[in-house]
């Protein structure tokens, strides 16, 4: 079963939006079984959000988990081989093919671990500063087979697919709740054995929008589309 999360924060019309429009046509195109879990940090209870979802809505009592807490809450939630996230503030369905694209590599490759879009990362030692966790600059230094280190790019949080069973053995440590988030998991996942790999259809951005070229086979794309020109 695939279980889609999602995390609102007052931003319920989005929310159903990113469901209605972005999600579900892709999921029901797979043919698969599916649930859906939506944590909601906002500060208050959405009958929008309850009267969308009923039990799969989740209303944390005004209490903001963050990214990261509401989704290690919603993991385990339901019985599932893949989890898939997608962005309630940002994300746009160009082709509802775009799920069948994401999940195909965890479907085809049992040590693919997570699957999205790859982009570069910050350093170990500069996610442990901005995060005030030091512990992070050396578990996830990493080597090249000559010795050399590198950083390793990271799955973009905005969108993403990956093994439930990895996402309950690797949960977001409370000292990366929010920021960086994306990288912390993705290295998990590499130290761990497994590939975390790049769908070409799949364009998840941060903080910027897409330019036209970027565009060319994409079926999904997260990025900054409300301060751009392109409107949702």
């Amino acid at each position: 079963m695939i279980h889609i999360i999602m995390v609102a924060f007052n931003n319920p019309e989005q929310t159903v939006t990113r469901w209605r429009r972005d999600v579900l046509p892709g999921v029901l195109h797979t043919g698969l079984p599916y649930g859906v879990t939506v944590v909601d940090n906002s500060e208050k209870h959405s009958p929008l959000l309850a009267d969308t979802f009923g039990e799969d809505y989740l209303w944390q009592e005004g209490k903001n988990l963050y990214y990261g807490g509401a989704i290690n809450l919603a993991v385990p939630r339901l019985p599932s081989d893949l989890v898939i996230y997608a962005c309630t503030n940002h994300g746009y369905m160009i082709d509802k093919s775009w799920v069948s694209d994401i999940l195909a590599p965890l479907q085809n490759d049992p040590q693919v671990g997570a699957a999205g879009f790859l982009m570069g990362s910050n350093s170990p030692g500069g996610v442990a500063h901005d995060c005030k966790a030091p512990w992070i600059k050396d578990k996830f230094y990493f080597t090249h087979p000559d010795g050399t280190g590198h950083v390793p790019p990271h799955i973009q949080g905005g969108v993403f697919a990956a093994r439930t069973d990895l996402m309950l053995k690797f949960p977001y440590p409370p000292d990366v709740m929010h920021s960086y988030t994306d990288h912390i998991l993705t290295w998990e996942m590499l130290r761990a054995g497994y590939k975390c790999v790049s769908v070409p259809s799949i364009l998840s951005l941060w903080r910027r929008c897409a330019e036209p070229h970027e565009l060319k086979g994409v079926k999904y794309l997260h990025d900054q589309s409300i301060n751009c020109t392109r409107v949702e």
